[in-house]
């Protein structure tokens, strides 16, 4: 049975080498993963201030597209109600027309010009 010779330096370089180079990417990637931990943890409270503030811009956005939208709905109410106020006295009837709750306020709001969206939730 043949044995094989026992091993000499030589022998043993190309183990070394491997290991070695094993050793020096795990060091390479242990300090990039470092690099990368330091710069999440840098940059969290920015980030979490952008998200603050863009919330912050779209929340009054929102708010702005829905102080229209109740103005729009408002001036239409006030159309339709003044519309059917003008068929009647045209008419000449005396049939009361639906009454519609808060449309007084709603008037005055739309004359005055619809200032908060809270205003008109209010009603």
């Amino acid at each position: 049975m043949w044995l094989p010779p026992p091993h000499t330096l030589v022998d043993l370089w190309p183990r070394a080498r491997i290991r070695l180079h094993h050793g020096i990417l795990a060091a390479y990637g242990s300090l990039l993963l470092l690099l990368i931990g330091f710069d999440l943890a840098v940059a969290t409270p920015d980030i979490k201030e952008n998200t603050t503030s863009s919330i912050a811009s779209q929340t009054e956005y929102f708010n702005v597209i829905a102080r229209r939208e109740n103005e729009i709905a408002a001036t239409r109410l006030l159309k339709t109600n003044i519309k059917v106020k003008n068929e009647e006295e045209e008419d000449g009837s005396d049939q009361e027309r639906a009454n519609v709750p808060g449309l007084e306020k709603i008037s005055s709001l739309v004359k005055k010009g619809v200032s908060k969206s809270t205003d008109m939730v209010r009603l």
